[in-house]
């Protein structure tokens, strides 16, 4: 779905943060894994979307609104971006749950135990890291000490 809307709004210079993120990691001859499967994405992508749903928010997305989600990533402002997001124009409240909130639930399961091991380093999307389902709120709400790393 990213892909499609990067393609239609013209973006050359893409950018693909956990093909980054795998490439240290292999460097450092570090382990990596992740909190799902492509399989279990894709079958969320499948519950949180009719194939109508989806062509129609490709249709209707914005220039502008793409500019505007982007320059609230570049500030770092975390609540801006989950606002655009989830913003009722754009995604149902059951696609807000499905992307968004039972994910960021199901991960926060995982990650105690992984955190236990040894230390960790958590790459999710922006906009899971806002909400009073993100995962930021769910770590702090289950004890954890969240700090911001920023750039």
């Amino acid at each position: 779905m990213s892909l499609i809307a990067m393609k239609s709004f013209g973006c050359t210079d893409l950018k693909f943060y956990e093909m980054d993120f795998i490439e240290q990691a292999k460097k450092k001859n570090m382990t990596f894994g992740g909190l799902e499967t492509v399989k279990s994405q894709f079958s969320i992508l499948e519950g949180a979307y009719s194939n109508e749903e989806m062509l129609t928010m490709l249709e209707e997305s914005s220039k502008e609104e793409t500019s505007k989600l982007v320059s609230e990533y570049k500030k770092e402002n975390i609540e801006a971006v989950y606002d655009i997001i989830t913003d009722k124009k754009v995604t149902s409240e059951k696609t807000k749950k499905e992307i968004l909130d039972y994910r960021n639930l199901n991960w926060i399961k995982i990650m105690p135990e992984l955190m236990q091991k040894e230390s960790v380093f958590f790459a999710v999307g922006s906009g899971h890291l806002g909400g009073e389902f993100g995962v930021i709120n769910l770590l702090r709400k289950a004890g954890y000490s969240v700090k911001p790393v920023l750039n």
